[in-house]
C-alpha cells in the first residue's frame, strides 16, 4: 500500500451469476488518475476483488449464509493469488502530488488458453488526450465537469420530490 501512489480506481465490473462470455474476452479501459504523492511512476498493478454474495430467496437460508469476499489487493491478507504488475519504462520516472497519469489498459484473452490475458498498455497525455466522463483526476475540467454532474443530480432529486408534492396535493385536493 505504502507503494502505491494514487487511489485504486476499478476497470470492469462483472456479476458473475450472469456475466457472458463475449463480455470476458476483451476489456479495454482508459483512465486517469491523480497521484496523491511525490515519487517515482514505475507501472500499474492490476489485481481483483470477488464478492460471493448469491442471491436467496429464503430468508432463512439467507440469514445463515455469511458472505465471502476474495482480495487480492495490496491491503488484502495474503493469498496464493498475486497482482500483477505492467512496468512502464520513463526516461524520468519522478511524479508530483497532484499530478495526472493516463492510461489505456486493453486485456484479450488468449486464444490458446482462455485463463490467459494477453495485456497492453498505452500512456496517455492528460493535457491532449480524452478523459472518460465522468473522470475523477484534478484536472480543472474534470472537476468541473464532476460538479456539474452532481449539480444536475440534485437538481433532479428536487425536480422529483417537487412532482412528487404537486402529486400528493392534487390527491388532497380531489
Amino acid at each position: 500500500e505504502d507503494q502505491l501512489l494514487s487511489d485504486s480506481c476499478i476497470i470492469t465490473e462483472f456479476d458473475l451469476r450472469w456475466v457472458q462470455l463475449d463480455e470476458v474476452v476483451a476489456v479495454r479501459d482508459r483512465k486517469f488518475v491523480s497521484v496523491n504523492r511525490d515519487g517515482k511512476f514505475h507501472g500499474i498493478a492490476l489485481w481483483f476483488k470477488t464478492d460471493f454474495k448469491p442471491i436467496f430467496y429464503d430468508e432463512d437460508v439467507s440469514d445463515s449464509f455469511t458472505s465471502v469476499a476474495l482480495d487480492t489487493g495490496p491491503n488484502s491478507l495474503c493469498t496464493h493469488w498475486k497482482q500483477t504488475v505492467i512496468v512502464v519504462p520513463r526516461v524520468n520516472p519522478d511524479v508530483e502530488r497532484d499530478e495526472v497519469v493516463g492510461w489505456e489498459l486493453s486485456m484479450e484473452q488468449s486464444q490458446e488458453n482462455p485463463r490467459h490475458y494477453q495485456l497492453g498498455l498505452s500512456l496517455l497525455d492528460p493535457a491532449s488526450d480524452e478523459h472518460p466522463m465522468p473522470c475523477s483526476c484534478k484536472m480543472a475540467r474534470c472537476a468541473l465537469f464532476a460538479a456539474l454532474m452532481e449539480k444536475e443530480e440534485a437538481d433532479l432529486e428536487d425536480l422529483e420530490d417537487m412532482s412528487c408534492q404537486a402529486v400528493d396535493n392534487r390527491d388532497d385536493v380531489s
